[in-house]
């Protein structure tokens, strides 16, 4: 069965992991995550380069806050 967010500890789906934005090249164009949460990371990477965000999260309450903030967001597990 799929969790549910109120099943997972709440800062998993709300850490934007700023830190992480070193590792994507200003260049990017195009930026796929995979087990994007509520997309804040994306979020902060498209702000960052302007480029297409597409987020991949198997949990669909998560997958929905994320698709308000990036390109495309499919839930799929």
């Amino acid at each position: 069965s799929k969790s549910k967010m109120s099943d997972i500890p709440k800062h998993y789906f709300e850490n934007d992991r700023e830190n992480m934005l070193r590792y994507i090249p200003l260049s990017a164009k195009r930026v796929l995550e995979v087990g994007c949460a509520q997309g804040g990371f994306l979020e902060l990477v498209k702000k960052r380069t302007g480029g297409y965000t597409v987020g991949v999260e198997p949990n669909c309450e998560a997958a929905q806050i994320a698709a308000a903030r990036l390109d495309v967001v499919l839930c799929s597990s």
